[in-house]
């Protein structure tokens, strides 16, 4: 708001300013300015529909939203509600509120940082939320968008939903606390997609809230990464889980589907205890201690699902009847299959067009005589499967690095470090891929690894050259294999093992030893007048860098001749 005063003498003209011109929070419609959020918001000119817009700034307030607005911070990392641990940071009492591009801190050792209580279709977006016990709390509220938000050390839950239905959780990164995303109360119909979870104690849980949809999320927690927990009609797909020392649990829960996940070095993959009625097809289970595990489970169908290179395969115990498993293959696990005497009565193959069919064993070793695909002899193979398949069901892509081993621990700077990184293919096709090495971030040497064989290991070898690379640190050696077309176990692709040390090399140490003595005067002399690309050139011996090995290079030599680094 502008006003113009035009005076008489000398026809010059003023602008004045109000003082509110420079207070930090506008409202976009009004044009109206104000020192507070909620001095905005209970503003009588602020009707429902205003968008309301926060320069950056800490705002130490607990604010109340009791009308339809935007709330729009102008940048998430600069624009701070601080609730000072004394209450709810921000409280939405009326529906259709949008709050975006704050940072949204310390509710306090009982409070929450955005909470939706009754009132819904809210959108919660482009947030960081931060040091609250509940992070975003939707209590009876339903038809929110929470998208996009960053939740760092929220004591009890990141994303909590009770009694609230139809929620899109979505792209949100959520990292410390007990739980990730809790959905409990009888809370249906939420759609938690694209999520990253880590660091928590349990990452996504349901309890007691049906047909959810847990869908393409990451997930590393300490416990248990997915979690069902009498809950029926839940659907958790295409997920990534790892790191956790459970990734997938369905507990008593009924007509769930497990679908198209991939859990890699957890303790337990699948863990279905007291459920039933379930679908498990399509998943990836590779390098955990057990890979599909039933504890008093029954009737549920297990199907086109590749346990591999696990501890135990499939562990099946305490009285888990009547389950179809078909269709699976059980690659290298050092136990392919257990399964104790009272849950025998499992069916281990389907019927298609009266022929039966069971699952793929790389350890089964019999005939397939009448050439159907089906194996016909040395039956029932791990004493279940009379209908073993003598194909994979499914092509699996996955590459695995298992092993990096450096020639040395300290070295001085100049000397070449041997690298041997162990890949191997843990899928079911030929696969051709990059090795790339580096010493922290930086890269050694890219290789490429050319149509090894299923379940084929290799060995390749990097030599670094540490010369010119900085002195006195101790440097962590990782390397990585590309991602193959269709590979969703990317966490083996990176392996990281062992620290090198550089150490400063001194001028005459040739052979990079650590001393100077009679083995590298010997180098020198063989060496001794060749230039850059003499056949007897040895660049070690080039003491100065001047591409021709010199008696000044012998001088520098003698200096430190008898020495030791």
């Amino acid at each position: 708001m502008m006003v113009t005063l035009l005076l008489a003498s000398g026809l010059k003209m003023f602008s004045v300013v109000p003082v509110s011109a420079s207070l930090p929070v506008h409202n976009v419609n009004t044009g109206l300015d104000y020192a507070m959020i909620q001095g905005a918001i209970d503003a009588p000119q602020t009707l429902d529909g205003h968008t309301i817009r926060v320069d950056p700034g800490i705002y130490n307030e607990l604010v109340s939203v009791n009308k339809a607005l935007k709330i729009v911070g102008v940048n998430k990392e600069t624009t701070i509600i601080d609730g000072n641990k004394t209450g709810n940071v921000v409280n939405l009492m009326s529906a259709s509120v949008t709050i975006t591009g704050f940072t949204i801190r310390n509710g306090g050792e009982n409070y929450v940082g955005i909470q939706m209580d009754t009132y819904g279709g809210h959108n919660i977006s482009g947030n960081i939320v931060s040091n609250c016990v509940f992070g975003i709390d939707l209590f009876e509220s339903s038809d929110n968008t929470v998208v996009g938000n960053v939740l760092l050390d929220n004591s009890m839950v990141g994303i909590n939903l009770a009694y609230s239905s139809n929620n899109k959780i979505s792209g949100n990164s959520l990292y410390g606390g007990t739980y990730g995303i809790k959905i409990d109360a009888s809370s249906i119909g939420n759609e938690v997609t694209n999520n990253t979870v880590a660091e928590t104690s349990y990452g996504i849980v349901m309890t007691y809230s049906g047909t959810n949809i847990v869908d393409s999320n990451n997930v590393s927690t300490k416990v248990i990464g997915v979690y069902s927990v009498y809950s029926d009609g839940n659907t958790v797909s295409n997920n990534i889980v790892w790191r956790s020392a459970f990734a997938i649990e369905l507990y008593g829960c009924k007509s769930s589907n497990i679908l198209g996940n991939t859990m890699s070095d957890t303790g337990y993959g699948i863990y279905l205890a007291f459920a039933s009625n379930n679908t498990i097809d399509g998943n990836l289970a590779s390098n955990n201690d057990w890979g599909i595990y039933l504890y008093d489970a029954d009737i549920n169908t297990i199907k086109n699902t590749t346990a591999s290179y696990n501890t135990n395969g499939i562990y099946i115990v305490s009285g888990s009847n009547g389950n179809s498993i078909y269709f699976n293959n059980f690659i290298h696990n050092v136990k392919q299959l257990y399964q104790d005497p009272q849950s025998g009565a499992n069916t281990w193959y389907t019927s298609i067009k009266g022929k039966k069919y069971g699952n793929y064993w790389t350890d089964y070793n019999g005939l397939d005589t009448d050439n159907d695909g089906v194996g016909d002899t040395l039956v029932p193979h791990a004493g279940v499967d009379y209908y073993p398949l003598i194909n994979p069901t499914m092509s699996v892509n996955d590459i695995a690095l298992t092993r990096i081993e450096t020639s040395n621990t300290t070295v001085y700077e100049g000397a070449i470090v041997n690298i041997t990184v162990t890949a191997r293919n843990e899928g079911t096709v030929t696969k051709t891929f990059n090795v790339t090495t580096k010493y922290y971030d930086r890269t050694i040497d890219t290789k490429t690894v050319t149509n090894l064989d299923p379940y084929a290991s290799t060995t390749l070898v990097f030599n670094w050259n540490t010369a010119g690379v900085p002195t006195g640190f101790n440097y962590t050696i990782s390397a990585e294999a590309s991602t193959t077309v269709g590979e969703t176990d990317k966490i083996d692709n990176v392996f990281i093992d062992g620290k090198v040390e550089v150490k400063a090399a001194l001028a005459g140490d040739i052979n990079y030893d650590g001393t100077v003595n009679m083995t590298d005067l010997t180098l020198f002399v063989q060496a001794y007048g060749s230039t850059l690309g003499s056949l007897n050139w040895n660049p070690n011996a080039d003491l100065n860098k001047d591409n021709i090995i010199s008696a000044l290079d012998l001088y520098l030599l003698g200096k430190n001749y008898g020495k030791t680094a």
